[in-house]
């Protein structure tokens, strides 16, 4: 899904968290704790707008204390809203 970003402050954002990490050219996956509902992304940074490759819920296993990869989701409104959320706070 193609995204209508500011691709250089969510480029920004994605080389400085830890929560991201590039894994080709322009590349990303990224995790946002702090959204509503908790976010895995698979993101390339185009030219004039950021490509989600994938997207799903991140669940949390408190036996196990650790997160993990809950169903996937196409929620276009829900994904930006999250993106734009955490580019504001960086």
């Amino acid at each position: 899904m193609r995204l209508k970003l500011d691709v250089n402050k969510l480029k920004h954002y994605l080389d400085t968290s830890p929560d991201s990490e590039m894994i080709a050219r322009d590349e990303y996956v990224a995790d946002i704790f702090s959204a509503e509902r908790p976010l895995t992304l698979n993101i390339r940074i185009c030219d004039a707008y950021a490509d989600v490759i994938a997207a799903a819920y991140l669940l949390y296993d408190a036996e196990l204390d650790g997160w993990y990869m809950g169903e996937r989701t196409e929620n276009e409104q829900e994904i930006a809203s999250a993106l734009e959320a955490v580019m504001a706070d960086d």
